[in-house]
C-alpha cells in the first residue's frame, strides 16, 4: 500500500504544512532522527517532514530507523532519490552511531499491539529501556539538542480516584501479575532514565503520552480492536466487536498524534511530559466501532471474545487523558471527520 497515491493523504499533509507554518520553520536547517518510522506515528512524522522538504518550505534532514531494511525501503520508497531521506536499518537494543551531526531525536520504536506485548515481551521492555538507554548515552556524547521519548497513556496504569482525565502529574497503579506489564513498565522505567540523564548531564529531554492512536499509517501486524475495525472497513465486511465496548478511552487521529510530537519538540519545555489526546474523539470503544460502521455502510456485530484471533487485554476500564498542558503550547488538530478520512486514505491508497 502506497499511501501517497492517495489524493487524500497528500492533501492532509500539505493542510498540515499550511496550519503549522512557524512550527516546521524552527526544523529548517535541521537533522531529525526518527526511530521506528516505518512504524504507525514514526511513518507520519517521516511523510509530514518530507512533505515540507519537496514543497520548498523547508530544508530538513531525515534519517528514519527501523530494524527491518526491507519494511524500511517499501515504506519510504517514493523518497529513495531524495538526498534528505535517509534510511537506516538499526536495532535500537544495540549501540548506535551516525556519520553526520543529528539536531533532535524522536524515540518512537516500540512493539505497541497486544500481540506483540503477549509474544515479545522482553523484547517489547528491551526496545524501550535499551534502547531509550543507547539512544541518550549517544545524545549525551553527539551533543544532540533535544530527545523526544514517545511513552504512552498506558504510563499511568488505572487508577479509582481520577474523575477527569489523567494529568501528567498523576499516576496509577501497574498489574505485575502478568507479561503485559512490559510496556507501561518499560515507558515508565524509560521515562525515568529520560529524567536521570537531564539531572545528571544535562540533556534536554522530553517525554510524549500518546493516548490510543488511529489512522491510516496502521501496520499490516497491528492487532488492536480498533485496526481490525478499519480492516474490516475496507473489506466492505461487518464490524465485530467481542465484548459489550463500554470502555471510555481517549482517541487520536495520527495526523493530530505526529503533529502533537513535533509541537512538543519546538515548543515544549526541557524535562517536562505532554499528554496526546483529541478531546472530541473521548468515546466508548463500541461508539467508536460503531463510528467506522457508519463510515463505511457496515453493520456493527456483537460476537464472542472467544471468536477473536486476538484479544485485547485492557488494564484499565477508562483510559482518558488530559491533553490541556500540550494545547498551552499551540497544538492545532486537523479539521474533519478524521474516521472517515481513514477509510478514504485506505481505499485510494490501494
Amino acid at each position: 500500500m502506497n499511501l501517497l497515491k492517495s489524493s487524500t493523504y497528500t492533501s492532509l499533509l500539505k493542510n498540515i504544512s499550511l496550519d503549522n507554518k512557524d512550527m516546521l520553520n524552527a526544523l529548517d536547517g535541521k537533522t531529525v532522527m526518527i526511530t521506528g518510522a516505518s512504524g504507525m506515528i514514526g511513518s507520519f512524522i517521516a511523510d509530514m517532514l518530507m512533505y515540507a522538504n519537496i514543497s520548498g518550505m523547508i530544508n530538513c534532514r531525515v534519517i528514519a530507523t527501523g530494524r527491518n531494511s526491507d519494511r524500511l525501503k517499501s515504506r519510504f520508497s517514493q523518497y529513495a532519490e531524495n538526498d534528505a531521506f535517509i534510511p537506516m536499518s538499526h536495532d535500537v537494543t544495540k549501540e548506535f552511531s551516525a556519520d553526520e551531526h543529528i539536531d533532535c531525536i524522536i524515540h518512537a520504536a516500540s512493539n505497541a499491539d497486544p500481540a506483540s506485548f503477549s509474544k515479545y515481551p522482553v523484547d517489547t521492555l528491551l526496545a524501550n529501556i535499551m534502547g531509550t538507554y543507547n539512544l541518550l548515552e549517544f545524545c549525551r556524547k553527539n551533543g544532540v539538542a533535544r530527545f523526544v521519548f514517545v511513552s504512552s497513556g498506558e504510563f499511568y496504569g488505572s487508577s479509582e480516584n481520577i474523575i477527569g482525565g489523567f494529568k501528567e502529574s498523576d499516576l496509577g497503579k501497574l498489574n505485575f501479575s502478568t507479561s503485559r506489564v512490559c510496556y507501561p513498565e518499560g515507558k515508565r522505567s524509560s521515562e525515568a532514565l529520560c529524567k536521570c540523564y537531564e539531572t545528571q548531564y544535562g540533556l534536554d529531554v522530553i517525554s510524549v503520552r500518546p493516548c490510543h492512536i488511529f489512522g491510516p499509517t496502521m501496520t499490516d501486524t497491528d492487532s488492536r480492536a480498533v485496526s481490525q475495525f478499519f480492516r474490516n472497513a475496507l473489506a466492505s465486511k461487518d464490524i465485530q466487536l467481542n465484548s459489550p465496548g463500554n470502555i471510555e478511552r481517549s482517541q487520536c487521529y495520527v495526523a493530530d498524534a505526529a503533529v502533537g510530537i513535533l509541537t512538543a519538540l519546538v515548543y515544549g519545555k526541557k524535562g517536562e511530559a505532554y499528554n496526546i489526546s483529541d478531546p472530541a474523539l473521548k468515546m466508548t470503544i463500541r461508539e467508536f466501532a460503531q463510528a467506522v460502521a457508519d463510515a463505511s455502510n457496515t453493520k456493527l456485530l456483537f460476537g464472542n471474545p472467544s471468536d477473536s484471533a486476538v484479544t485485547e487485554p485492557v488494564p484499565d476500564k477508562r483510559q482518558v487523558l488530559d491533553s490541556s498542558k500540550l494545547f498551552s503550547l499551540g497544538w492545532k488538530l486537523c479539521k474533519g471527520d478524521k474516521i472517515k478520512e481513514t477509510i478514504t486514505i485506505l481505499k485510494e491508497a490501494q
